[in-house]
């Protein structure tokens, strides 16, 4: 495989990783990882071994979670701003929706480093296509505390990430009012092959 050396230099690449099928990994975020001087990372354990997978001689990862993003920053920007490539990954999906990343996107922006997108799997967006609800007014946010804590919110469509920890509460953790609830559409395990997708709250 030879990887495309054009990517810009200076840049900080969101490489969407795949969220449990392999196969779900976009030619462009192989080459990116193969070529980058360094590798943010949720997990450098986790990230080793998909590289493995990939074939890829790993550079150097650095580990880039909730508790250290913002330790990290500055000495990222620094490399940044030196010329190096670094790829920002999550263990999977898109860093910076409900994984790390946001903080150092952030920074990255506020001090004119070239932040490139990567497009990859996204659980998400997954949910969204396979659920058979409407798209009209989507409203999206992470399943949090202060988005619970909303309240007053007109009728919309909801995309909520919950953890596994959280999922057994079902479809009325995320939903305002038994309209929404009706009308709710849980996916889960959506990067198997039986996927689990309850479209308009019918099925199983």
């Amino acid at each position: 495989m030879i990887a495309d050396t054009s990517e810009p230099r200076g840049s900080l690449f969101v490489v969407s990783t795949p969220i449990g099928n392999m196969a779900d990994i976009s030619r462009r975020g192989i080459d990116v990882l193969g070529i980058v001087d360094a590798i943010a990372c949720e997990d450098t354990r986790r990230t080793g071994k998909l590289l493995s997978l990939l074939g890829i001689a790993p550079p150097k990862l650095i580990r880039v979670d909730a508790h250290t993003e913002g330790d990290k920053a500055a000495v990222l920007i620094e490399r940044l701003a030196a010329g190096d490539r670094i790829a920002l990954v999550s263990d999977a999906g898109t860093p910076a929706v409900s994984d790390p990343g946001a903080r150092l996107v952030s920074a990255c922006v506020d001090a004119g480093i070239r932040v490139v997108a990567i497009p990859g799997a996204s659980a998400a967006l997954a949910a969204l296509v396979s659920s058979g609800l409407p798209r009209d007014e989507l409203d999206a946010w992470r399943l949090s505390k202060a988005a619970e804590a909303r309240t007053q919110a007109p009728p919309r469509l909801r995309a909520a990430l919950l953890g596994p920890a959280r999922h057994g509460a079902g479809p009325a953790g995320a939903a305002h009012g038994a309209e929404d609830r009706a009308r709710a559409g849980p996916c889960r395990r959506l990067h198997r092959r039986r996927a689990r997708i309850r479209a308009r709250g019918r099925g199983a």
